[in-house]
């Protein structure tokens, strides 16, 4: 090794030797951290603290509340807290140790003397510990605190700067609804000057006025109308999980950001919808929450700007909006139609088949019968009694004392059936076809509401069924009439009753498809 080597290793040396004795001058050497006794440096249980104050270097103030069981941000904006966020901070905050201690008169040196943060915890015996926190140092894991006024410098694991450094907004909620599924009652979506309104009674849901939609008074549809309990919570999932993307910190002006005239409202309510009758006059609108929705926040229109009850606004995902485009149809109950097979009194049904050529040559078929239930005849309610009156016609010696007929053996065991045809046939008819149709009346299923009945480009096979129902659970007689059909060979059936049209299951065509007729 030549000499301008040495020197030059013996230079450097030097150097590491000046750096380490000042950072040891500054902040204290990693050996003396090492072997100071640990310690915690609050004094209070993370589950009974109810207030965090942390002012940034800028003099900002965050400032989280925790009030009945709930934690919520109120300095720079009065906002609900997430909890998750909130409570992570707090269990850092209440579980800092301290890994070594400096002199008094190092205080200055390690940035204690102005410091960058300051954090104030709160018990609920209103309690205070105050934490200010200087220089994080950059050879070793330590950031340097001082608790309250103890003049002795601590040495804490320098991951907590990171904490230290989050916005505020960290700490706020997303959610921009603060309610339960099981809490709301009311709703009403208003979109284009129209609105779509539903209601909870008694556990169910049910859609009272609707966008393009006109009240049916037909007896198959009475009001108000049932809705699809499925669909109702999918749509009450994303209310109450509606989110912010993030909070606008710009000027609130509705004007900005398209929420003077909202492309779309939402209302509900948590109260009870009143029971007075739809026909009586409007009592005062119950206290409730309404989200609107504004314009898109870029071109690239993935996020539009929403308010609630005109507070801050925050952007929100489009397809959080879309969510809510509904029609009565898309919410309305999918059991269609139910009757119960008990109560039908009779059924007739038409078929119509068009003629066809392809895939064989078929000549147009149409025909017509009505099936009624039999009528079970009165049983006498004692034994018969014998005539008394003399016969009228001379009695002939040798004559047969026997009767001039018995009854056929067969036909006193031979059970009737339930159903005989009343028109278009004749005789008994099958109760198992028949049980069959009935049953898949109870209930009819919607696979898809429709706005209108689809367009076909190929004849089809139409049924039309009429069921009368006799009177039950207080209501009089009623007579449902369907119109079924298959636009498609495949496809699902489409039925068309007053004014609604839906599809359900094919198979709905099988049980129509036979002939009814007795035995097997």
């Amino acid at each position: 090794m030549n000499f301008k080597t040495t020197i030059l290793l013996l230079a450097i040396l030097a150097g590491v030797g000046v750096y380490f004795l000042v950072e040891h001058l500054r902040g204290g050497s990693a050996e003396q951290a090492s072997t100071a006794t640990p310690g915690k440096l609050v004094d209070i249980e993370t589950a009974n603290v109810k207030q965090v104050s942390l002012t940034q270097p800028d003099g900002k103030k965050i400032v989280l509340t925790k009030a009945d069981g709930k934690w919520r941000l109120t300095e720079p904006v009065n906002a609900p807290a997430d909890s998750f966020s909130v409570d992570e901070l707090v269990r850092q905050i209440t579980g800092l140790t301290s890994h070594g201690k400096l002199t008094p008169d190092q205080k200055a040196s390690v940035g204690l003397d102005h410091p960058n943060y300051v954090v104030e915890i709160t018990s609920n015996d209103n309690k205070t510990t105050k934490l200010s926190f200087g220089d994080k140092s950059s050879i070793s894991d330590a950031l340097y605190v001082q608790v309250n006024d103890d003049p002795t410098p601590q040495v804490v694991s320098s991951s907590f700067n990171e904490q230290l450094a989050k916005a505020a907004d960290t700490y706020r909620s997303k959610k921009l609804v603060d309610v339960s599924q099981d809490q709301i009652q009311q709703i009403a979506i208003t979109q284009n000057g129209k609105t779509l309104r539903l209601e909870k009674k008694a556990g169910n849901w049910e859609i009272t006025s609707g966008r393009d939609f006109a009240p049916h008074e037909s007896p198959s549809f009475p009001q108000p109308i049932p809705g699809d309990s499925g669909e109702i919570s999918s749509l009450l999932f994303t209310l109450t999980d509606l989110s912010a993307v993030e909070f606008v910190t710009g000027p609130s002006n509705p004007t900005n950001y398209g929420l003077d005239k909202p492309t779309m409202t939402i209302w509900f309510s948590t109260a009870a919808p009143s029971t007075q009758p739809a026909s009586a006059p409007p009592s005062t609108k119950p206290a409730g929450t309404t989200i609107a929705f504004g314009r898109f926040d870029n071109i690239l229109q993935k996020n539009i700007y929403a308010s609630v009850d005109g507070g801050p606004v925050a952007t929100v995902m489009v397809s959080s909006q879309n969510a809510f485009n509904k029609t009565p149809l898309d919410l309305r109950d999918r059991k269609a139609l139910d009757v119960d097979p008990a109560h039908v009194e009779s059924f007739s049904l038409s078929i119509n088949r068009p003629a066809t050529t392809q895939p064989t040559t078929r000549p147009a078929e149409e025909h017509e019968f009505t099936l009624a239930r039999r009528q079970e005849k009165a049983m006498p309610l004692g034994p018969t009694l014998a005539t008394t009156e003399p016969s009228s016609q001379p009695t002939t010696q040798g004559a047969s004392t026997q009767p001039a007929s018995q009854p056929s053996l067969a036909a006193a065991t031979q059970p009737a059936t339930k159903w005989i045809f009343q028109s278009g046939g004749s005789g008994d008819a099958n109760d198992a076809q028949v049980d069959a149709l009935l049953t898949a009346l109870h209930p009819l299923t919607a696979t898809k509401y429709l706005e209108s009945k689809p367009a076909t480009t190929q004849p089809a096979d139409t049924y039309t069924l009429t069921v009368h129902v006799g009177p039950a659970n207080g209501r009089g007689p009623t007579d449902y009439t369907l119109h079924i059909s298959a636009p498609t060979p495949t496809g699902p059936a489409v039925v068309s009753m007053n004014d609604l049209t839906f599809e359900t299951d094919r198979s709905i065509l099988e049980k129509l498809d036979v002939n009814f007729k007795g035995g097997k």
